[in-house]
């Protein structure tokens, strides 16, 4: 089937517009993608910055209590309530963070009575320092606790978080890539089916249509009556 070059004009046209109209929909949706891949990073960093927290309060914590327990200094005990303040804190955000992730939410919940046994050991070394005095305390603090360490948990959740980020990271570069190859050829193709729909405003071009398009018109015959006025 032969175009005319008025169809071949519009068919050249309409598809330079649908092809721009589809390079800006891979563009939106391009777009929205990365954001959402982002804000999922920007959790997980997050998350990272709380374990980290965590495990920086509860290691400092032991130090405050020994020096509390050596010298007595009451702005120890501002120090160590601070510092529960802030573990409570972040495995509360963790907690909530996690609820899309099982595994996760079964090492927030491990890790909470850990912390918990940690700080319920520093408390009762403050309180038989204020009760029983210094060599009571420091006879207590010899032993060792009875509680786990939380420290190789810590870095295991860390290490979860640190793959998560991996994860997210690399769909944002794929799909980044992919979408960038898209638009860069469907923009290229888009401009060449542009100057095709562009080539009647070259003169010779012009001239071949309109001849084209004059003999396309029905001519009204001579004999044909005149129209009453």
């Amino acid at each position: 089937m032969a175009f005319t070059p008025v169809q071949k004009l519009s068919i050249t046209s309409g598809a330079a517009m649908v092809l721009l109209s589809a390079v800006g929909l891979v563009s939106y949706l391009s777009t929205t993608q990365m954001v959402d891949a982002q804000g999922a990073a920007a959790v997980t960093n997050l998350n990272i910055a709380r374990l980290d927290r965590v495990l920086v309060r509860t290691t400092g914590v032991e130090h405050v209590v020994r020096d509390y327990v050596e010298h007595g200094d009451s702005t120890s005990l501002a120090a160590i309530e601070a510092a529960q303040s802030d573990v409570e804190f972040a495995l509360d955000s963790l907690r909530a963070a996690s609820e899309d992730h099982p595994e996760q939410r079964r090492n927030v919940d491990e890790l909470g009575p850990i912390v918990g046994a940690q700080f319920r050991d520093v408390r009762q070394l403050v309180f038989m320092r204020k009760k029983f005095g210094h060599d009571s305390a420091a006879s207590h603090l010899k032993h060792d606790p009875n509680h786990a360490n939380p420290t190789r948990l810590l870095a295991e959740m860390r290490s979860v978080e640190v793959r998560v980020l991996g994860d997210k990271s690399r769909v944002m570069i794929r799909s980044g890539k992919a979408s960038q190859m898209f638009i860069v050829a469907g923009s290229l193709f888009a401009f060449l089916l542009a100057l095709l729909a562009l080539q009647p405003l070259r003169p010779s071009v012009e001239r071949k249509l309109t001849e084209h398009l004059s003999q396309s018109v029905v001519a009204i015959p001579d004999d044909e009556p005149p129209t009453a006025p």
